[in-house]
């Protein structure tokens, strides 16, 4: 079978996202376990991160690109025109796709897309101005074109069944995975990672970009209420600042007073954020919306105590092994936080249960399924079209 995949998401001057880390890991496993799959990787001839780069090597992988121009648009199109003319020719009996927006022009036929959530689709047509509502449009008639949908959570594929028209037949749930690299470490290393980072007294933990659903007004409002009775506490607040409205976020922590007790960290490697993970004493994540929530899963298995919110994914991904908010509630929020930063026998508990339920989430897992997914509909099982999929079978329609 004849696989392609794009990796334009790879490209170093991406910022690195839930997304990204998911397309990279998949990739890393498939092209790892790939035995009998030709392999095209199609992308921009430019460095890629250097975290991911070595990945992307492997037994029967060719490797396609276009130079680029300087024009996003005129380069997206070059990429997405070689793409297409590979299968028009009839040199690829799949594509699978990371992101909706790359679906576009391509023929709808023989395509997987991984869609995370509906967020991205929810939040413009919330923005104002023609521009917008024309983008939504044209991204949620991408997101149907494809012939299959991979999604991380079952609340993803029931927010992509209600806001993008998509039956369920085609919508596959496999949940992300977590790499091993992420784990706790011994107590000697954690404290040197402790004074690397300065940290004095309680450290509370976020990572996430700044964009609204990420609920950084709350936590703020709910450490200013813990600060009160926890003198020594600080907020570490990781993130790409050039995600979202960063500034929105400064102005918050300076309308709180809280300026020298709210640190900012951007772009860490893997090993400093496993680092900054077992550094923490609680790791605090009150989203309003999520289509799975990685950094919940990291900082669980690296033994650190979570808060999570009680809406959307995260329910589904943490189980038992995180305290469930109400994410729109300041009070009980900063409550929360002060009881798991106050208790050992609590924090015992859910590092405990965090680091037992991260055990159940792999890469190589999610590579499997994925792959399973790759034969079922191969051209020698049947055809990736539409007319193959209006009569669904009890496996189109399950969790993988």
């Amino acid at each position: 079978m004849n696989i392609g995949f794009n990796i334009r998401l790879l490209d170093a001057e991406v910022a690195i996202t839930g997304q990204v880390v998911h397309a990279a890991n998949l990739l890393d496993q498939i092209l790892n376990m790939n035995q009998h799959h030709n392999i095209t990787l199609y992308g921009y001839d430019v460095p890629l991160h250097k975290e991911f780069a070595t990945h992307l090597q492997g037994p029967r992988v060719k490797l396609r690109t276009i130079t680029k121009t300087g024009s996003r648009a005129l380069d997206y199109l070059r990429l997405q025109g070689l793409i297409a003319i590979d299968l028009a020719r009839g040199k690829l009996d799949l594509l699978h796709v990371f992101t909706p927006s790359d679906l576009g022009p391509l023929p709808s036929r023989k395509i997987l897309a991984t869609v995370h959530d509906t967020y991205s689709f929810l939040s413009a047509k919330d923005r104002e101005g023609k521009n917008s509502r024309w983008s939504t449009r044209w991204r949620v008639g991408l997101a149907r074109r494809a012939d299959v949908v991979v999604t991380v959570s079952e609340f993803s594929k029931s927010e992509i069944q209600k806001h993008l028209g998509i039956p369920p037949q085609r919508i596959h749930v496999i949940h992300n995975g977590i790499s091993p690299l992420f784990k706790a470490l011994d107590a000697t290393i954690r404290k040197a990672y402790r004074e690397r980072f300065n940290f004095q007294g309680e450290v509370i933990l976020h990572i996430g970009n700044f964009t609204p659903n990420k609920n950084y007004a709350r936590l703020i409002r709910a450490f200013k209420e813990v600060s009160k009775n926890l003198k020594e506490a600080s907020l570490v607040m990781v993130g790409d600042t050039s995600i979202g409205n960063h500034r929105e976020v400064l102005r918050v922590v300076a309308e709180t007073g809280l300026s020298h007790r709210v640190t900012f960290l951007s772009r860490l490697s893997t090993p400093d954020l496993v680092g900054l993970y077992n550094a923490a004493d609680i790791f605090v994540f009150p989203s309003l919306y999520e289509g799975f929530g990685l950094p919940v899963l990291e900082a669980m298995a690296c033994g650190l105590p979570v808060i999570t919110s009680k809406t959307s994914s995260l329910p589904e991904i943490v189980g038992d092994a995180a305290l469930l908010v109400d994410p729109t509630d300041v009070q009980g929020l900063a409550h929360s936080m002060s009881q798991l930063l106050t208790s050992r026998a609590l924090q015992k508990t859910y590092t405990d249960r965090g680091i037992e339920r991260s055990k159940e989430f792999s890469w190589k897992r999610v590579a499997e399924r994925v792959l399973n997914l790759y034969d079922l509909y191969s051209a020698e099982n049947g055809p990736l079209t539409k007319e193959a999929q209006k009569t669904p079978c009890e496996l189109q329609s399950s969790t993988i």
